[in-house]
């Protein structure tokens, strides 16, 4: 058969350019699933960066994820979870990073179909403008616990979202970029724990002075707070001692005093030039 969008297209794939190793019926029972556009997407990144690079498991980070899949950080951590519910995915936590495995062992998978939202044609009586809802799952009882639990949260967390300081988002990101500046690795962050934290010290101080305080503390030779891998709870618990350090530090000379100096300086290097003019 001749396909005719060939003679359009500026790309050739081959085998021989590299391909994923799936066996026949992990991958009959993956279609089988039932599983969410990005559930899917995130379950066959996994598997890429596995079996793609002949590895049985690997440390991947929901950002690599989120760049692979093209989905936000949010759905890919819903989805992460949704795939271990299924056991489709094994997960270590961090830190750093996350290790994740798949389960290729299909006969472990939980299924899950999701409900079945039918509409009635109307115009066939008092039933024809109903909504009837067909709910299919043969999950387990503990399943559908979990499922409203994760609901109960987002729903806090988006909540708490929408109430959030915008200068902590700010200075997450500005902790994230000192971590990685100066420890060489991308942190691990709990957005509810220390987005909480930061959110405390940014109402006791300004953001200006939160971010002075968090270069102090990456900056400091305490051997403490080296040890402790430089985690936001570590902050919160030493910045009484970075404002003190920072009140000892070297002070400046009085303005007078500065002006004084100056003056001296300039005298020095016209005495000097004016010598320099002599003839002997």
């Amino acid at each position: 058969m001749k396909n005719p969008w060939k003679s359009r297209s500026k790309v050739n794939p081959q085998c021989e350019d590299g391909y994923r190793r799936i066996e026949n019926n992990v991958f009959k029972n993956l279609l089988i699933q039932g599983m969410t556009g990005s559930e899917w997407a995130v379950c066959m990144a996994v598997i890429d960066k596995t079996y793609g690079f002949e590895k049985l498991s690997d440390f991947i980070s929901y950002k690599q994820l989120a760049d692979i899949t093209n989905f936000n950080r949010r759905t890919v951590i819903d989805a992460v979870k949704s795939l271990i519910r299924r056991r489709l995915l094994v997960v270590v936590q961090g830190p750093p990073v996350n290790q994740i495995l798949f389960n290729k062992h299909y006969d472990t998978w939980v299924v899950v179909q999701r409900p079945l939202v039918v509409h009635r044609v109307a115009g066939g009586g008092a039933e024809g403008s109903k909504v009837v809802v067909q709910k299919v799952t043969n999950t387990p009882a503990e399943a559908s616990d979990e499922r409203k639990k994760e609901t109960y949260t987002k729903e806090r967390r988006i909540k708490t979202l929408k109430d959030k300081n915008p200068s902590v988002k700010i200075l997450i990101d500005y902790y994230h970029d000192l971590f990685f500046k100066f420890v060489g690795i991308k942190p691990n962050i709990d957005g509810a724990k220390d987005g909480a934290i930061l959110k405390r010290l940014v109402t006791k101080y300004n953001e200006d002075q939160v971010k002075s305080f968090l270069n102090m503390f990456f900056k400091s030779d305490d051997s403490f707070i080296q040890r402790s891998g430089y985690t936001i709870g570590v902050f919160q618990s030493q910045i009484n001692k970075l404002i003190i350090n920072q009140t000892k530090g070297p002070s400046l000379p009085p303005k007078s005093v500065a002006n004084k100096r100056v003056l001296e300086n300039l005298l020095k290097k016209e005495k000097i030039n004016e010598y320099k003019k002599i003839k002997f």
